[in-house]
């Protein structure tokens, strides 16, 4: 249920709408590059995703992240937005290398 992975970014929506203090912000965090991003970089690995599915996937953590979280304030500060644009661009240049 690879396809599936872009919506582990939903686990911690609930508690991110009440709270947002610095530990949820670092669990999110961890969610998203250790989890979310580490799934994708795993299956890639193995062979079960192509570079190309493995961009995708990622774009729509992004897109995900971006409709449900960048709009606070909070993360901002943390410089949570900007690590996504980062990432989004390191990881695909990398995956574009192995296309």
């Amino acid at each position: 249920m690879i396809i599936l992975i872009p919506f582990m970014i939903l686990r911690l929506r609930e508690r991110l709408e009440k709270s947002r203090s610095r530990q949820d912000i670092n669990d999110l965090k961890s969610l998203i590059f250790n989890d979310i991003l580490g799934l994708i970089k795993k299956n890639l690995g193995s062979g079960n995703i192509t570079a190309e599915d493995a961009n995708q996937l990622w774009s729509m953590v992004v897109t995900l992240y971006r409709y449900l979280y960048a709009k606070y304030t909070e993360f901002e500060k943390e410089g949570l937005n900007k690590d996504m644009d980062d990432e989004l661009i390191l990881d695909f240049d990398l995956i574009q290398e192995r296309i």
